[in-house]
């Protein structure tokens, strides 16, 4: 599940698979928690909550939390850097979660290792992982202020929301090359 597609291991395939088996998984847990926890929340509201705790963003804050991207398996050279990089944006800098991109591998090995605990133990285990590795996220989700109709926007991506706003204000046109 830590392995990356850059490791040169003949006898391990890499994270992928399970990265992909690990997204449905933790896409699933996510609706239905969200499903059960906010009944009177459009879908569109439930859409843009889900799409903030399954981001990319996320799982690579949580992968630095908890320690787990010092097991990724790689051969990648820039690896290193880049995640030293966000590190250091996290830490230092206190962007916290919305900091700048993380490395990709860094979320990918938390999707895979849902997807190892979803192939090794069955549907129950994995929703019981990604719950409890989700819990401090999910507890936010328990503050008096939060709009039980509109469960998305306290975790709305501040970048997501400037370009969604700068779409709107501003129009290019392009020209067509003949």
């Amino acid at each position: 599940a830590c392995t990356h597609p850059t490791s040169f291991d003949p006898t391990t395939s890499s994270y992928q698979r399970l990265e992909w088996v690990g997204d449905a998984a933790l896409c699933l847990a996510v609706r239905d928690w969200l499903f059960e926890r906010f009944p009177l929340a459009s879908v569109g509201s439930l859409v843009t909550a889900e799409a903030a705790i399954v981001s990319n963003n996320l799982l690579a804050y949580l992968s630095l939390c908890t320690g787990i991207h010092k097991h990724l398996r790689h051969q990648d050279e820039v690896l290193p850097q880049l995640i030293e990089r966000y590190e250091e944006s996290v830490k230092s800098q206190r962007r916290r979660l919305w900091s700048t991109d993380p490395p990709k591998a860094m979320a990918d090995i938390v999707e895979a290792i849902f997807g190892a605990v979803f192939l090794d133990a069955g549907w129950e285990a994995s929703q019981a992982a990604v719950l409890r590795v989700l819990s401090s996220v999910l507890s936010l989700f328990d503050y008096p202020s939060i709009d039980e109709t509109n469960p998305g926007a306290m975790l709305s991506n501040p970048k997501h929301e400037l370009l969604a706003v700068s779409g709107e204000l501003i129009k290019v046109k392009c020209k067509r090359s003949k």
